[in-house]
This record gives C-alpha cells, structure tokens and sequence, in this order.
C-alpha cells in the first residue's frame, strides 16, 4: 500500500494494482492519476480556484489621488505597468499648463523620477507642484548667443541682434514662449520664411507688451498678424521699414495696439 498527496492536498491510500498512478504530468503532478479517483470536475473546479486567486496583471487598474497644493485632487488611473511619466501626463491632461511651466510630482519628501513605477505610490500622498520650465540647453545657447543675456537674467527684455535663419526660429519661439519676455526688439532681419516659420511655431500666448520688428514685404504681414494675435498683452508694434499707411490699415482694424511704422 502507498501513500500519494496530490497537489490539490488531498491524501489517497490505494493499491496500485486497484488504480494506477500512471499519466503523471509533465510538471510532476499525478493529475491524470487523481481525476480517476475524484473525477474530472472536482478538479476542474479547484483549478479555477487557484487561478482566481491570481490577479491578471494585464486587467488590474487601480485609482491615484494626486493633490495640488491649491487644493484640488486629479483621479489617475493606473495599470500594473504605468510609470511615474503616465501619471504626470494624465494630470498635465486634466490640468493644462502653460508652455513655460512644468510639473513635477513630490511623494515622501522627495521628488518623483518619470522612470520610476507608480504602483508603490498607491496609499501614499502625491504632490503636483507646477514650477518655470528651464530652457532646452540649445535654446538657452541661442538666447545667450542671439541676445547677450541668460536664462538667470532679467528678462523682461530681448533684443535680438542677428539676422535669423529659418532653421534658428524654432529656437526663437521656445525662448519667447518659456522665458515670457514684456518687450522684444528684432533689430536683425527675418530673411527667407523665418517670419513664417515663426508665425506657425508660437503656439501659445505671450506676455508680450512692445514689439519692434524689421517690415517685412506687405504680402507678409499676415504673417506678423499670425504671431499679433498671440499677444493678447500687446500694447505697440513698432514696424521699422518703408511701409505705408495704407500697408498696414488691416493690423491698424484688428488689433487695439498702436502699430507704428
């Protein structure tokens, strides 16, 4: 007589010549054995068991609190798998921010790397603090090198001193669009499609208050009207070229700012 427990713990006394054990399965398992004795629903039924009790990763959400220092609370939903990167994109999502500002998320006195995982952070408090964005290093190289002066600096006016190229306005918009300037003076000129480029890469709305601009061609003004319109602010354009009244009447109609020429 033998003794055999099979994986479902149950103890079965048998003669092997009354029931052979035989089948074993490739995970060393008598399980063949065991539905001969007990039959195959029994353990059909203990087998979902055992994998109920397993959760599917791949179908696991859970809820995030994350908490702004105003007071507010954004709901995100996590998955086994989302990193502290998704978290921080589903709240710029629900909170839009400014292009000159960045979050960042604070737990345990410390901040949160984008790397990191955020299942652990469930249960813990979560802090979103909405701070300045830094220039890119080459926009910050190009602010350096296009106007004197430094991101630390006092920005409240840029004066662009060398003539621009298509591929540079790019960097152009980046600088006007996080460091916010009040008064901007283009004393190079915009040549090629720099003023097109520029016009389609501002994106939001500046602070600006004063403008002054070399006067492109008049078949390109609707293009410094594009880039007017982000400056919600603006209060002059000073527009230093042979232009004529008659050239700049539409700007004159649309915008309450003084456009000077």
């Amino acid at each position: 007589m033998e003794e055999r427990v099979f994986p479902h713990g149950q103890l079965v006394v048998a003669r092997e010549e009354q029931v052979p054990l035989e089948g074993v399965h490739e995970n060393g398992n008598f399980q063949f054995g065991a539905e001969r004795l007990f039959g195959d629903e029994d353990v059909d039924d203990q087998h979902e068991k055992e994998m109920s009790a397993t959760p599917d990763l791949d179908k696991w959400r859970a809820t995030l609190q994350v908490a702004f220092l105003g007071g507010d609370v954004v709901d995100v939903l996590l998955s086994a798998c989302s990193l502290v990167s998704d978290v921080k994109s589903s709240v710029q999502l629900a909170n839009r921010l400014q292009h000159n500002m960045q979050l960042v998320l604070i737990s345990g006195g410390r901040l949160l790397l984008d790397s990191e995982t955020a299942l652990p952070l469930m249960g813990r408090n979560v802090t979103a603090v909405v701070t300045r964005r830094d220039l890119d290093p080459a926009a910050a190289a190009h602010l350096k090198e296009s106007t004197g002066k430094e991101e630390g600096d006092v920005l409240d006016l840029l004066e662009f001193t060398m003539d621009f190229r298509d591929s540079e306005m790019k960097l152009v918009a980046d600088i006007l669009m996080v460091v916010q300037p009040r008064r901007v003076i283009f004393s190079g000129a915009l040549e090629g499609s720099s003023l097109e480029v520029l016009s389609s890469e501002i994106t939001v709305d500046l602070d600006l208050e004063t403008l002054q601009i070399r006067a492109p061609v008049p078949e390109k003004l609707n293009l410094l009207a594009s880039i007017l319109r982000r400056c919600p602010l603006l209060r002059a354009c000073y527009i230093c070229g042979e232009l004529e009244a008659v050239h700049v009447a539409g700007l004159r109609s649309e915008f309450a700012a003084q456009i000077v020429i």
